[in-house]
């Protein structure tokens, strides 16, 4: 009897050893909210190529493209501290300055940052390599009337600052997508409806890439498309009159 309760003590203290070596092991794998310090970052996402944006639009004015933030869009940042990268979601809070927020960001002490933000925040970022899976373009688009917005939603942005403090990340937002625009004439002697067009190139001009968000360079990840379908609502052409349409394409 006594050599059996020696025995079943004995196995109870190994399995409370063995858990508690574990449950060392798993503390110290991660860094729990208890072990870091976090505070509010906000960040600004200001003027690239153009400008930065969901919406997308013409000033013939000024003979350029005009695009701004809308309310609740929001990126996905990458923000690396003593070698160590973390993402957070930023989120727009002023539409006119492009001032995103998060209110729990990991402060490391008194050092720089390199940051990478890309947008939307629905892109798949790989911290370890800094890309971001995107998808550039659509193999079918629709314009409503002679307006643009449509664009804004095929053409991924993406920015990045390096060797700054917490306090001072500021991105100058690049596009992936090249945008298109043509003419359609009509010379059919009476008004006409356009329901759709369809463009063709020999190469792919949409599909899902692999963005560098350092350099900016994108891969193809699959096949991609060779053709747009151009949907077009709303618009009607007088005889002898023209009208511009768009397309957002990856570079080609």
């Amino acid at each position: 009897m006594g050599r059996r309760l020696v025995l079943k003590v004995s196995c109870v203290m190994n399995r409370v050893i063995y858990s508690f070596i574990l449950l060392s092991v798993l503390v110290g794998c991660h860094r729990g909210v208890d072990d870091v310090a976090l505070r509010r970052v906000s960040l600004y996402a200001k003027d690239g190529e153009f400008s930065s944006r969901t919406s997308f639009g013409y000033d013939e004015t000024n003979d350029e493209y005009v695009t701004s933030w809308t309310d609740k869009d929001a990126m996905s940042v990458l923000i690396e501290q003593n070698g160590v990268a973390e993402q957070y979601e930023f989120v727009v809070q002023d539409v006119s300055t492009g001032r995103f927020e998060c209110s729990e960001v990991i402060d490391d002490g008194d050092v720089t940052c390199d940051a990478y933000g890309i947008y939307p925040s629905s892109a798949v970022v790989v911290e370890n390599d800094k890309t971001a899976v995107v998808v550039i373009g659509s193999a079918t688009q629709t314009q409503q009337d002679v307006k643009l917005n449509h664009i804004a939603a095929f053409d991924p942005l993406y920015g990045s600052c390096k060797d700054v403090s917490l306090d001072n990340i500021t991105f100058a937002m690049k596009h992936t997508a090249s945008v298109m625009q043509f003419n359609v004439k009509n010379d059919t002697g009476v008004a006409q409806t356009i329901s759709s067009v369809k463009i063709s190139a020999a190469r792919p001009m949409v599909g899902t890439y692999r963005l560098d968000m350092p350099s900016g360079a994108i891969t193809l990840t699959d096949g991609g498309s060779c053709d747009i379908v151009l949907n077009v609502e709303d618009v009607e052409v007088a005889d002898g009159q023209s009208v511009a349409l768009w397309i957002a394409t990856a570079p080609f």
